[in-house]
């Protein structure tokens, strides 16, 4: 099986080299600041709820906040850590690789910003979080693949974008 969150994870190297490619090095940054503010409030908002009491079981299953136990805390915090890295160096690589490679080769920038970036963060987030609690080789696979799956569909909304790009500037 294939953990929920690393599709949409996967999907946020793709906005962040979009934001990269259309504003620069500098939004992408401001980018992961604004996430990992977001992430910061969401790990707030989860601490509160572990100073509420416990509510109801939910059918004889456990209780709703059972599982706002401390190993999840350390899996956010950890998956924070992760993200803050991999999604800097992400933004980092591909502005590099903008910067070398001009208009040539959007290709290569929009396939190993993500895919490097995302690999970082699994590599950070993962024997972290879950070391000692779950077997990180699957979760790692499966982040892997589908980091590797999200560079290849950002290459082609790159070229996409860049076409419409071209065809506004020269009416």
């Amino acid at each position: 099986y294939i953990p929920a969150g690393v599709i949409p994870f996967a999907l946020c190297w793709l906005l962040l080299c979009a934001i990269v490619e259309k504003f620069g090095q500098r939004e992408g940054h401001r980018a992961v600041l604004f996430a990992t503010a977001s992430q910061l409030l969401t790990l707030l908002t989860l601490a509160g709820f572990k100073l509420l009491p416990p509510g109801p079981s939910f059918a004889g299953t456990m209780e709703p906040s059972a599982w706002l136990q401390a190993p999840t805390s350390w899996i956010a915090l950890s998956s924070l850590m992760g993200f803050i890295t991999g999604a800097n160096l992400c933004v980092a690589l591909y502005h590099m690789l903008r910067v070398l490679t001009g208009d040539r080769h959007v290709w290569l920038r929009g396939f190993l910003g993500p895919f490097v970036g995302g690999c970082v963060e699994a590599s950070v987030y993962l024997p972290l979080g879950l070391a000692g609690r779950e077997a990180i080789g699957p979760f790692l696979l499966a982040r892997i693949l589908a980091y590797l799956f999200m560079a290849f569909i950002s290459v082609p909304w790159l070229y996409a974008h860049r076409a419409v790009q071209g065809r506004r500037a020269n009416p």
